[in-house]
């Protein structure tokens, strides 16, 4: 059996995902990192509260096969160009290395429609460096996924999302 790792698993995406590994017979357990316990129970479900930033002097065993990365912000919520790039880059690429440090074969992560790391755009710049990176992480399998605008239930909610919604 195998074990797989996510990241981001209180997010949108994150816990959608999160409640398929769960229901997924091919994993035995499933590792959620994140920066606060999540409020749900699941016999395959370890819960590792972490500082995204410290990933390499965590003391706990984070063996996997597969590794599943929702980690993702706007820069409105994060406050700041820095605090996003915090997030959107440097976070994800610390969990994809430990992730490669303690075996993981296959690594999937979410970007955005429209990343380049050459883009005037800052958000879709900084999700192309971050794809740019983790290629050169050599995984035996990366799986880059650029979806255009996430919906569902979010709290807070997103007026801009809704609005960009209506309109397409």
């Amino acid at each position: 059996m195998s074990t797989a790792l996510i990241a981001g698993a209180s997010g949108l995406a994150g816990g959608f995902l999160l409640r398929q590994l769960l229901k997924a017979p091919e994993y035995d357990c499933v590792v959620s990192l994140g920066r606060r316990p999540l409020e749900l129970e699941h016999p395959k479900l370890q819960q590792v509260t972490v500082d995204f930033t410290a990933l390499e002097k965590m003391p706990v065993n984070l063996r996997c096969t597969d590794a599943f990365c929702c980690l993702g912000t706007i820069i409105k919520q994060a406050g700041s160009r820095e605090a996003f790039r915090a997030v959107d880059y440097v976070a994800v690429l610390a969990f994809a290395w430990a992730a490669r440090r303690n075996g993981a074969q296959r690594f999937f992560v979410i970007s955005s429609l429209g990343a380049g790391a050459r883009s005037r755009v800052f958000y879709n710049r900084v999700k192309g460096e971050m794809e740019e990176a983790l290629e050169v992480m050599d995984f035996p399998t990366l799986g880059i996924f650029r979806p255009g605008l996430l919906l569902g239930p979010r709290a807070p909610p997103r007026l801009g999302e809704r609005m960009a919604a209506a309109v397409l």
